[in-house]
């Protein structure tokens, strides 16, 4: 669940920065309780050996145009009035394949 959040809190930061007409800084998550199970050193394993340099980032292209600022109101539910799954792109992304694990409760 933990890139599923990192991604979704990103790409919050960039559209809120967007409506802001802001630039993003950096997103930085910090892990507050992390481990790992016996039965996932195999997986822990593959992914040191990956090269992280491998791929370039990839770059998030939103195209509002300039009509979205004239939709901004005091109201949140104006997000749903605009904001369309097409109106977003990922741009060269590239990734290594993933690398499954079977899910572990920590119970032995």
């Amino acid at each position: 669940m933990v890139p599923y959040n990192i991604a979704s809190y990103a790409l919050l930061t960039e559209i809120l920065a967007k409506i802001c007409n802001m630039i993003p800084g950096d997103f930085i998550h910090t892990f507050g309780d992390s481990h790992i199970y016996d039965n996932h050193m195999d997986q822990v394993k593959e992914i040191l050996t990956r090269d992280p340099e491998k791929y370039s980032l990839p770059k998030l292209k939103i195209d509002w145009g300039t009509s979205y600022v004239d939709n901004i109101n005091k109201d949140i539910r104006w997000l749903k009035s605009f904001i369309r799954i097409s109106d977003f792109e990922l741009e060269k992304y590239e990734s290594y394949p993933a690398i499954k694990g079977k899910l572990s409760t920590g119970l032995k």
